[in-house]
């Protein structure tokens, strides 16, 4: 019957374009079986890298990311602007981890980092430190990240304390 092999020829489409779907959140620049923190790792790692493929492979599709007063609402959100600015500064800064606090309830795994970092941005000093609140949550037995929260704040910008001793 032509409408079945139609049907069945769909079926195979839909899952071949989910498997498809699956196979960035199988490279996770780190091991499949990564804990939360190595998961927090490996996405920080692929921004200082510069390689925005891999860290787009480790939040969750509906992952959200405040940043700098704004919400990106979704993974493809996040890779526009925000992820290729993200990646601009850490060419030119370093980001040293200070401190990490984690936790679990379930499925639900939540870790917050603090950064201190320097370097120089479009020509400015920047002296700063970074707090970074993650959740993350299982997704087919793998860690994501389901939401990120990065809040800085200026120790010194040389533009900003011109008459600074």
């Amino acid at each position: 019957c032509k409408n079945h092999w139609c049907v069945s020829r769909c079926v195979a489409l839909i899952c071949l374009a989910n498997a498809m779907c699956l196979i960035p959140a199988l490279s996770l620049g780190a091991d499949d079986n990564a804990s939360p923190a190595e998961v927090m790792d490996a996405f920080n790692t692929a921004i200082d890298r510069g390689d925005a493929k891999a860290a787009a492979s480790l939040p969750t599709r509906d992952a959200t990311v405040f940043e700098m007063g704004l919400a990106d609402r979704s993974r493809r959100d996040s890779e526009g602007l925000h992820l290729k600015l993200d990646i601009e500064f850490a060419r030119t800064t370093t980001r040293t981890l200070v401190s990490r606090r984690q936790g679990a309830d379930g499925s639900l795994h939540w870790i917050l980092s603090l950064y201190k970092g320097e370097g120089t941005f479009e020509g400015k000093r920047v002296l700063g430190s970074t707090a970074e609140t993650a959740l993350l949550r299982q997704v087919a037995g793998r860690w994501r990240i389901a939401h990120l929260h990065w809040s800085t704040h200026d120790a010194l910008l040389e533009e900003a304390k011109p008459n600074a001793k």
